[in-house]
């Protein structure tokens, strides 16, 4: 699969020389990115260049917007909608077993379940190495196959809807392989359908050794099953609670010159804020293109910015400044402030463009992954409509729910414009009790109670907010809750 879904695949690259369970992370001090603990610059230096450019529209959601993880041996949860509980035979495979989760784009959510028919041992000792063997890179990459993909599409939309975001997102050879008969209905959870998207691709299942051809036919043998007994549930979009979140700064542009926040965004109705790096391979195959459409945005009382995510010292500014140069590039450029990478964006993939007012408020759903014609289309949503559109401020009111592993509820108070609020007074209840607790100077509310359903109210907003009436539901499963309080 092409376009955003390969964007989210192509976040494999950033594992290639470290397995299939990596740990992305950005030092808060450099806004360096590392896989597990190696900057991505080293990791990605040494690749085959025909690994890095993937195709040509690379990735998602890159995921981005996703996760890529071993399997463990409990309840796997997905932010696709699904929860898995495996076997003893996809967690002790002689080969490795991971699965990754993102959406393919507004209300499509795609999870793929992966076979590497390489040992985990081989991963570690060929791949996790400063310098990895060109052959060996091949190799993990040649022994990569698809196990299945579980689609889930909202809105009521049918299984032709499906079929043609599908064919949006395949290239022409895939697209001769793919028929509508490769899609299996599998559930519906309100008004969104589950589809399992069987593996019509098995080109790459050639390239696996006798032993770990026979593992895989056995897994595959073993899907209808494990996904039938899987549990599903409606996806909440990963960046829903940011909408309507106000971004302030100060900062300097690539040239040394302070700027703030609301110099940049007054000038302009909307605004498109590109974290891109000089590490990224698609961040700056995109420039020159975004650089064409921010001239023809300038019509439309739009623009756009950049911003040098890694600019963090001398070396780096002026790697990025030349890039911009060689690239045509005109528009703004800015340097990140402390916490602009991980806390204002907390972005997960490369590049990535957030969409603000011209007060600086999130007024739609980034677009992660470089996709000109997402960015298109946000700026046409946007500009459509003189008032948010219904499923907007849906994004911004409806508290987002999801699950955790720290075992006791969390309930997260922030105003409109994502401060934390204390002082919240919460009240979690369930059949027989309630019980009581204030939201600290984090805006959390923490219970330590036992898996059941919950109701909660806000019993009394701190002073200065205005009092929500609502009540909100909690699932029998430990869980986080966001709720937005207006100000009076």
């Amino acid at each position: 699969m092409k376009k955003r879904l390969i964007a989210i695949l192509m976040a494999g690259v950033m594992v290639l020389a470290t397995g299939c369970s990596a740990n992305v992370s950005v030092d808060p001090d450099t806004g360096v990115v590392s896989v597990n603990g190696m900057p991505v610059n080293e990791l990605m230096k040494d690749l085959d260049p025909d690994i890095l450019k993937g195709s040509d529209k690379t990735d998602e959601d890159n995921t981005d917007e996703g996760s890529i993880d071993k399997i463990d041996d409990g309840v796997t949860e997905y932010t696709g909608g699904l929860r898995i509980t495996y076997p003893d035979e996809f967690k002790n495979a002689a080969g490795v077993v991971t699965a990754f989760s993102g959406d393919l784009e507004r209300g499509v959510y795609v999870t793929e379940l992966q076979y590497r028919g390489v040992p985990e041992e081989w991963i570690k000792e060929a791949i996790d190495i400063d310098d990895p063997d060109p052959e060996d890179v091949q190799k993990y990459k040649d022994t990569c196959t698809v196990l299945t993909y579980v689609m889930s599409i909202d809105g009521d939309r049918d299984k032709e809807a499906l079929e043609e975001v599908l064919r949006d997102n395949l290239s022409d050879e895939e697209k001769e392989m793919f028929s509508g008969r490769d899609l299996k209905e599998l559930c519906k959870v309100d008004d969104c359908t589950f589809y399992r998207v069987s593996t019509f691709d098995k080109r790459s299942v050639e390239n696996l050794d006798e032993d770990f051809a026979e593992e895989y036919d056995k897994l595959y043998g073993m899907l209808d099953d494990l996904l039938e007994n899987a549990e599903y549930f409606k996806p909440v979009h990963p960046y829903a609670d940011m909408i309507g979140k106000k971004i302030e700064f100060t900062t300097t542009d690539i040239d040394g010159n302070e700027i703030t926040s609301e110099e940049i965004f007054s000038k302009n109705k909307v605004t498109m804020i590109n974290l891109w790096a000089t590490w990224c391979h698609w961040c700056v195959e995109e420039l020159s293109d975004l650089n064409e459409m921010n001239e023809q945005l300038a019509k439309k009382d739009c623009a756009i910015i950049g911003l040098l995510g890694d600019g963090t010292d001398e070396e780096t500014i002026k790697e990025g400044k030349q890039i911009l140069k060689e690239k045509g590039v005109t528009y703004l450029n800015i340097l990140p402030w402390e916490g602009a990478i991980e806390d204002d964006f907390r972005i997960e993939g490369w590049p990535a463009s957030f969409f603000v007012d011209s007060e600086g408020r999130i007024i739609e759903l980034p677009v992660i992954g470089a996709d000109l014609e997402a960015y298109e289309e946000t700026f046409d949503l946007i500009l459509n409509s003189d008032e948010p559109k219904a499923e907007q401020e849906a994004l911004k009111k409806e508290p987002a729910v999801s699950a955790n592993d720290v075992k006791q509820y969390r309930i997260y108070v922030s105003d409109t414009e994502g401060n934390p609020v204390e002082g919240a007074m919460v009240q979690m209840c369930d059949d027989s009790t309630c019980k009581v607790e204030k939201t600290g100077e984090d805006g959390i509310a923490v219970f330590k109670v036992s898996e059941v359903e919950y109701t909660v109210h806000i019993l009394k907003a701190p002073k200065g907010y205005k009092k929500d009436s609502e009540e909100y539901k909690l699932p029998a499963e430990y869980s986080d809750l966001h709720i937005t309080l207006e100000k009076e």
